[in-house]
């Protein structure tokens, strides 16, 4: 080149400051010689600048040490508060003139079960309240909180881990709702005083006995008869309640019960039946997407009045042959284009649908990897061009490989495996839980993905 390289360099760094200023010269031409040619020397913008991080600094012990020395308290307290104060140092600001130093040790997850013990008996109520939360305290220290006069010690110890069971009966007939909330959700808590929390006057009481995992099956049934539909919504979420009982809630006046109950995998055929007579598409729509239901149901739900229903069973890999022929010939072509992009299918009703009418369904049957030789020899002379010259340019990737770079710490070739159509169901299933939002955006913009997996995702406030 006869210019001198000097100048150019000097171009590209300016280059954005002179057209800022709108010097005259051929903006669109020299703007795509430079970026072609010296991309590599121009500078970043300032946004995409990396910022170092400095790392932060760890407190040793002997540093806490120095600090709890301090004769400021705000000072104390930070050590009080912190993790990595070692016990003889909370030994020593237990002893603190200052309120709030006694009761950030109370509070510390790494306090000696002996010292929260002690301060559980501090004159002062704040300090009680902070051991009262503390799971190193005793349970008999805490039976003895539980006769304390004060509402928040009260509703420290019924939510505490290590309560037992008979501090647990003595609050459970506290006026309180807050701390009869406590009681019924905690998992210690007696079947005898779960069995009269779920009668309680309070919903939210009743809530917290419907939602504890260690309640017996007797209780459930007694709530799933409960007059407030919150409660009710619980017991038929519940895979534990009894199918007798989700029967009866398939016919629950509050639609949003019905819900839970299709969604139910412990839901049996006769609730399954009952259901598919629901005016409510969602509920039909959960049942299709419902992995316990029955093969012998798929049928019922293929002649589902709304298109919606239809296309979502046609993405599963539960269906009866009749419902795959009646979803084969479904008037919707969105019906069939997913029932071409099914990998679970027979081979046979992808070589009827390499006959389809629509090019997208066609091209569809091209795509999908479990495609037979038949079905290829019918595409090989399609009338469209580009599904005749999809089946020799599909490029599988095979599944070890994908495994493989589904494990990569780069965000970027996740996202490539969750936007593969040929990624397993499984595989897609774990994606759909990546930290990254962008991978997670993948799995669901990916045809390949299960109803159930694109119901998951439909809560992510990311995606």
């Amino acid at each position: 080149m006869t210019v001198d390289s000097q100048y150019f360099l000097k171009g590209i760094f300016d280059f954005e400051d002179r057209y800022r200023v709108k010097e005259s010269f051929q903006f669109d031409q020299e703007q795509q010689w430079l970026l072609t040619n010296f991309q590599e020397l121009a500078p970043p913008p300032l946004e995409t600048l990396p910022t170092p991080e400095e790392p932060a600094a760890e407190i040793s012990g002997e540093g806490l040490w120095y600090l709890a020395m301090s004769e400021a308290v705000s000072v104390r307290q930070f050590v009080a508060g912190h993790e990595g104060t070692p016990a003889e140092c909370l030994a020593f600001l237990a002893k603190d003139k200052d309120t709030t130093v006694r009761q950030l040790v109370a509070e510390n997850p790494n306090c000696p079960a002996e010292l929260v013990d002690c301060l559980a008996n501090d004159h002062h109520i704040s300090v009680r309240r902070g051991a009262a939360g503390n799971t190193h305290t005793s349970p008999a220290l805490l039976y003895i909180l539980s006769g304390e006069t004060d509402q928040a010690i009260k509703v420290a110890v019924a939510a505490n881990a290590n309560s037992s069971a008979e501090t647990l009966s003595i609050l459970a007939n506290d006026q309180d709702v807050e701390v009869r909330f406590h009681v019924g959700a905690h998992s210690a808590c007696p079947q005898v005083v779960l069995s009269r929390l779920a009668k309680d006057d309070s919903a939210l009481v009743r809530q917290a006995v419907a939602r504890n995992l260690s309640v017996s099956l007797p209780v459930l049934s007694s709530l799933a008869k409960d007059s407030e539909a919150p409660v009710r919504r619980l017991i038929a979420g519940r895979a534990e309640t009894p199918p007798c009982d989700l029967e009866a809630l398939a016919a629950d006046e509050d639609v949003y019960v019905r819900r839970q109950v299709a969604e139910n995998p412990s839901s049996n055929e006769k609730t399954f039946r009952l259901l598919l007579q629901d005016k409510d598409t969602l509920v039909r729509f959960l049942i299709a997407i419902n992995e316990s239901r029955p093969r012998e149901l798929s049928f019922e739900l293929a002649q589902d009045a709304e298109e919606i229903v239809r296309v979502c069973l046609a993405r599963m890999d539960n269906l009866s042959a009749d419902a795959t022929m009646a979803l084969a010939i479904d008037n919707s072509v969105e019906v069939r284009l997913w029932l071409a992009r099914n990998q679970t299918i027979l081979p046979e009703m992808l070589i009827m649908l390499a006959h389809d009418t629509d090019q997208a369904v066609r091209q569809a049957v091209a795509d999908n990897p479990i495609m037979p030789e038949p079905a290829a020899d019918i595409l090989i002379k399609d009338c469209c061009t580009y599904v005749r010259g999809r089946h020799g340019d599909l490029n599988v990737v095979d599944e070890e490989t994908l495994q493989t770079f589904a494990d990569s710490s780069s965000s970027f070739v996740r996202g490539f495996v969750a936007a593969c159509p040929d990624v397993p169901f499984d595989l897609l299933n774990r994606l759909a839980t990546d930290q990254a939002p962008e991978v997670r955006m993948r799995v669901a913009a990916n045809p390949s993905a299960h109803p159930a997996t694109l119901h998951f995702l439909a809560r992510d406030r990311d995606v």
